[in-house]
């Protein structure tokens, strides 16, 4: 008897736990004050914006996420294959032509991408992972021209400006523009 209670004991506590969601909100939550100015910031001091994302990760791989913000990056939250949760937002946005921007971490060999998603949201943004990463994106440009290296492999001392473009088609690959000194 004594073994069959522990037994069930082990059991409910190794059961798989669904994360408890955000609570639903049915109105946006004011920006905080930002930590410095932020001259590409989507909101400002006071402004409503969206209180939460919504991740679908489609891939077979736990993906980890970051928010692109004003004081740098952000971790939003942790995501199992095939599951779909709700995120709390950080403060602090940068905005790309009106876009959000989530780096994500896939994998094992955390394998990194880029995520763009609209700044609107009603109440939740909409993040979705694909289900498999494309190794061709985001495009790398140097001084105008293509390149295959790996953006790790350029020396930082030797950047003058990153500037990234983002393609519009879903299907479309974004770009990262380097320009050299």
């Amino acid at each position: 008897m004594r073994n069959l209670l522990f037994a069930a004991i082990l059991l409910a506590a190794c059961a798989k736990k669904t994360p408890p969601s955000l609570p639903i909100r049915d109105t946006a939550v004011r920006e905080g004050k930002p930590s410095r100015e932020c001259p590409q910031a989507l909101w400002r001091e006071g402004d409503l914006r969206p209180g939460g994302v919504v991740i679908n990760n489609l891939s077979a791989d736990s993906v980890l996420i970051f928010l692109d913000r004003c004081n740098g990056h952000t971790r939003v939250g942790e995501i199992g294959p095939g599951e779909a949760d709700v995120f709390e937002l950080p403060s602090g946005a940068v905005g790309f032509d009106g876009l959000l921007r989530f780096f994500t971490y896939r994998g094992p060999r955390k394998t990194p991408g880029i995520e763009m998603v609209s700044s609107v949201g009603d109440p939740y943004l909409r993040l979705t992972v694909p289900a498999e990463p494309r190794s061709d994106c985001p495009e790398i440009w140097v001084n105008g021209k293509r390149s295959d290296q790996p953006i790790a492999t350029i020396p930082r001392d030797s950047i003058a400006s990153v500037n990234y473009e983002v393609n519009p088609l879903p299907s479309g690959c974004s770009r990262i523009l380097i320009r050299l000194k």
